[in-house]
């Protein structure tokens, strides 16, 4: 009996967002920005709803410790209408081309990303859920580079079908995340660019460092690849300005260690400089980050306690070693 809902229900949803991605793929920008922010609203109600507005309160609270919380609803509330917009925009990538692209997305430093791919050791990009991290991808994907993307398998089969399409429509090449590690080494050894989203809860294959100053458990896929392979590790983030409609991809410095001689420290170590470039893209624009995620869930036990002392020694004591010399 719970199998004939389930279908009828994957049915259901599988017809709601065929219906509109066809919809917002068929009308201008504008108008599909109007309907995501409708789509915006009722993000909000739902949240209000099942008590999501009080975790994106809470999660903001490690930013913003002394702040009004009505203050917090508000960047809550914008953070609903720009997801909104979010969704109806993915559904437009099967109509974004070149020239298209380079009209509503602005990329910066993408002489790091150009330096880093020539080396020929393929490239690893730390990406988030803010701005249009699939408009970013999907613009360097037209610009010829060999792009993957590593993404969660919708459980709806139609659904998964949808937002793969919209985004191989650009020429980027999709990775499935739960069978993602050798699949990743394979493609940078290949000479690819691999985008890795790093800012979710990662209940397993994690290491805990520091985010908004309190611990969270990270994927140590970047730093794990990078350090099979020779790849180069660079934060790649974007950003939607409100008023032009135009996004902005912006690369950050490659982030490069020095190497402590501990695998385990080198990981804990450049997981760390990528969530230090993160907090920087949230800040830069804290509405546009996915607040109501439970980033935090997953708390370190004794083990992870002992093992970030650990890291951490070996790390202080390489830094000083080198400043000697």
């Amino acid at each position: 009996m719970g199998g004939k809902h389930s279908s009828i229900a994957d049915k259901a949803g599988y017809a709601a967002v065929l219906g509109l991605a066809k919809l917002v793929q068929s009308v201008p920008r504008n108008t599909a920005l109007m309907i995501g922010s409708a789509l915006g609203y009722l993000l909000w109600i739902f949240l209000l709803l099942s008590g999501r507005v009080k975790v994106a309160v809470e999660n903001m609270r490690n930013l913003y410790p002394d702040e009004d919380e009505e203050k917090l609803k508000t960047i809550t509330r914008k953070m609903c209408l720009h997801f909104g917009r979010f969704i109806v925009e993915a559904g437009r990538l099967k109509t974004l081309d070149r020239e298209t692209a380079e009209q509503i997305v602005t990329i910066e430093g993408l002489e790091i990303l150009k330096e880093a791919h020539a080396r020929g050791k393929g490239v690893i990009l730390a990406t988030a859920h803010s701005g249009h991290f699939e408009m970013a991808n999907g613009a360097l994907a037209l610009l010829g580079f060999p792009v993957w993307s590593v993404i969660r398998t919708v459980d709806n089969e139609g659904v998964d079908r949808i937002t793969d399409d919209c985004r191989m429509a650009t020429g980027l090449k999709v990775i499935k995340r739960e069978h993602s590690a050798m699949e990743i080494i394979k493609r940078v050894r290949e000479g690819g660019v691999v985008t890795v989203a790093v800012d979710q809860n990662a209940g397993f294959n994690n290491i805990f460092v520091p985010f908004f100053g309190k611990l969270c458990a990270t994927v140590v896929t970047p730093a794990v690849a990078s350090l099979r392979t020779g790849s180069a590790v660079i934060p790649y983030f974007s950003f939607l300005d409100q008023t032009t409609g135009v996004y902005t991809a912006k690369f950050w410095p490659e982030i490069i260690i020095q190497p402590t001689g501990d695998r385990s420290a080198d990981i804990r170590l450049i997981t760390m400089k990528i969530n230090d470039a993160l907090e920087e893209a949230i800040r830069h624009a804290p509405e546009q980050w996915l607040w109501f995620h439970k980033r935090w869930k997953t708390r370190p036990g004794e083990k992870d306690i002992t093992a970030i002392r650990r890291d951490m020694e070996i790390i202080s004591a390489s830094s000083k070693t080198a400043q000697v010399r």
